[in-house]
């Protein structure tokens, strides 16, 4: 029978593992990388919500104007709270209606063309007139308000808020981001969410 010796050779090929310190040291570099991808995943989608509620927003505006064209009278787009009515913020959707009595809230006998909930994101409505929670359209397309919609994450260090714009002309077009500083805006102004 032959014998076999243990030389330093051997002895390295038998020591085939990890220690301690370097298992840990990988555990430390991998929880630090999942940390870093799940607030990026966080800060995408709260960006995701965000760019999904402007283009809701604008689709209504879009719609409003659309259906005050073909329809011929006036047809309204507001932001409408739980129980219906047209609200500056904190609304719980925004809803295209026409507004038969002229009274600039969505009424039980009023039936609602479209609407679109907000969720995870919080929107401010600026229209021109005092006090004004409504965008009405009239029959030739053009605006009877100016003004925006805010639209900003519900955490606010999540990011910045980006903007939808519409004119008495009709005009309605999206925030971006056109100087490059990662912050949208809006004819030179940068468009910033109010801090709680």
């Amino acid at each position: 029978m032959k014998r076999t010796h243990f030389t330093a050779l051997n002895r390295s090929a038998l020591n085939v593992g990890f220690t301690l310190l370097e298992l840990l040291f990988c555990l430390a570099i991998i929880s630090i990388l999942v940390s870093l991808s799940f607030s990026s995943n966080t800060a995408a989608v709260a960006d995701q919500k965000i760019i999904s509620q402007i283009y809701d927003i604008r689709n209504a505006l879009k719609l409003a104007q659309t259906l005050a064209i073909t329809r011929g009278e006036t047809v309204t787009a507001c932001l409408i709270d739980v129980n219906g009515h047209c609200v500056s913020e904190n609304g719980d959707a925004i809803a295209v209606f026409i507004d038969t009595n002229d009274n600039h809230q969505l009424d039980n006998s009023e039936i609602v063309v479209s609407e679109a909930v907000i969720s995870g994101t919080t929107v401010v409505l600026s229209a021109s007139g005092h006090n004004k929670s409504y965008v009405r359209f009239k029959p030739v397309g053009s605006a009877m308000e100016s003004g925006n919609f805010l639209v900003c994450n519900d955490n606010p260090a999540l990011g910045t808020g980006r903007k939808v714009v519409f004119y008495y002309s009709g005009r309605i077009y999206l925030s971006s981001d056109t100087n490059g500083d990662g912050f949208h805006d809006v004819n030179g102004n940068k468009v910033e969410c109010p801090v709680n």
